[in-house]
C-alpha cells in the first residue's frame, strides 16, 4: 500500500525501548523522552524532551502539526510550556525545524538555539520554503510541512562550536558538525551521556534494525560534503557519550564503532559517485542522465546494505525509504554540479 503523510498525535501511548512497534511516545532513561512526530508515518521523525529539576529542553520540532502532541507529552510529564527553557534545532531542514514558530509561540520562556548559519532561515524562512516547494511542489510541501512561520529574532540564539550552557548544574555542549548541512550542530547532555545527532550520524529507522544495527548515510542537497561528513561522525563518536539519538529515529541500538565504520564506508562510496558524475558532467553528459546514475547508485547501495544484513523490506517499507533515497539522489547530483563549477571556475 502507499504510505501517506500522517501527523496525528492525538492518542499517544507509552512503551519501553526497544519495543517501538505500537507506541507514539517512548520514555527513555535519564529524563530523555522520545516523541514520535508521525511525520509521513510512525517512527520516522522524533523530537526529544530533556527534563531536569522541573525544567525542559526540546530538541527538534518537526512541523507545526507535531507541536500540539509534543506539548501534550510535556504536560504528561507534569510540566507546562512555561517550563521549557530552550528549544534546539540541529539544522534548518524542515523536518527538523518547520515547527519552530509554533513551538516558540507556545513556550513563552524558551530560547531557540541553533547554528549561526541557521539563524537567518529561522527568523525569515521565505527562501527555505521557496526552495523546498520547488523540490516537492506546493501540494506535497503542504502535506509534509504545513505552515512554516518566522521566529522573532529576539527569541533566536546562535551557539558557537564548543559552546556550553550550564543548565541547572549540568552542561549542555554544542558542536558544529557540517557535512549533511553546513549549518548542522549536535547537542551533548552529559547528565544523560547523550548526543542528539540530528542527521549528522545518519538515519536509523526502527524498521531497519530488525536484523541488527543498520544505519544509512544521508546526503541531501544543497550542502552535502562527504569529507566533512566523515569528520563529523568521527567527532561525534569521540565525544565519548553512551547514547546517540538521531532524529530518524530514537536511541540508536548497536555499537557506535560499527555504525561509524558503516557510515564512513557509505560516505566514501557516495564521494566516488560524485567524482564519477563530475567527470561525466565535464564530458557533456546531460544532467538528467547524471541524476539517473545517482538514483541507481543510491538504490544499489541501500539494497546491498539490506542484503548483507539479511533484511527484507515489504514494498510499503521500501517506499517509506523513498524520500531518503530521493534526497540522497538529488544531493549527490547537486554535489557533482558544485564540484564541476569549482573545477571550471576562472
Amino acid at each position: 500500500m502507499t504510505v501517506k503523510a500522517i501527523n496525528n498525535l492525538d492518542q499517544p501511548s507509552r512503551i519501553s525501548y526497544p519495543a517501538q512497534s505500537d507506541g507514539q511516545v517512548i520514555p527513555m532513561m535519564n529524563q530523555v523522552i522520545t516523541v514520535d512526530c508521525n511525520y509521513i508515518a510512525p517512527q520516522v521523525a522524533a523530537a526529544y524532551i530533556l527534563i531536569r529539576q522541573g525544567r525542559a529542553v526540546f530538541i527538534e520540532n518537526n512541523t507545526s502539526r507535531a507541536v500540539p502532541g509534543m506539548l501534550r507529552v510535556l504536560r504528561e510529564q507534569g510540566l507546562q510550556p512555561g517550563d521549557v527553557e530552550y528549544a534546539v534545532v540541529t539544522h534548518a531542514h524542515l523536518d527538523h525545524a518547520a515547527g519552530s514558530r509554533a513551538l516558540i509561540e507556545a513556550c513563552p520562556n524558551a530560547q531557540l538555539l541553533c547554528h549561526p548559519r541557521a539563524t537567518r532561515h529561522l527568523i525569515d524562512p521565505t527562501r527555505l520554503v521557496q526552495g523546498t516547494t520547488e523540490v516537492y511542489g506546493a501540494d506535497r510541501f503542504q502535506e509534509l510541512y504545513g505552515e512554516v512561520g518566522p521566529v522573532p529574532a529576539d527569541r533566536v540564539r546562535a551557539v558557537q562550536d564548543g559552546e556550553t550552557i550550564d543548565w541547572h548544574g549540568e552542561l549542555l555542549e554544542f558542536y558544529h558538525t557540517p557535512g549533511h548541512a553546513s549549518h548542522h550542530l549536535v547537542m551533548v547532555d552529559r547528565g544523560s551521556s547523550s548526543v542528539f545527532t540530528g542527521d549528522a550520524f545518519g538515519v536509523a529507522y526502527p524498521l531497519l534494525q530488525r536484523a541488527g544495527q543498520l544505519v544509512l548515510p544521508s546526503s541531501p542537497p544543497t550542502d552535502f560534503d562527504a569529507a566533512l561528513s566523515i569528520e563529523s561522525v568521527t567527532r561525534i563518536v569521540a565525544l565519548g557519550c553512551e547514547h546517540l539519538y538521531p532524529t530518524h529515529f530514537g536511541r540508536m541500538p548497536g555499537t557506535q564503532q560499527e555504525a561509524l565504520h558503516d557510515l564512513c564506508a557509505g560516505f566514501r562510496l557516495f564521494d566516488e559517485v560524485v567524482e564519477d558524475c563530475t567527470a561525466r558532467l565535464q564530458a557533456g553528459t546531460p544532467v538528467a542522465e547524471i541524476e539517473k546514475a545517482c538514483r541507481a547508485a543510491v538504490d544499489d547501495y541501500v539494497s546491498e546494505r539490506l542484503r548483507r544484513r539479511g533484511l527484507e523490506l515489504s514494498p510499503a517499507e521500501w517506499e517509506l525509504l523513498g524520500l531518503d533515497r530521493e534526497l540522497n539522489t538529488k544531493g549527490l547530483a547537486f554535489a557533482a554540479g558544485r564540484r564541476l563549477r569549482k573545477l571550471t571556475r576562472p
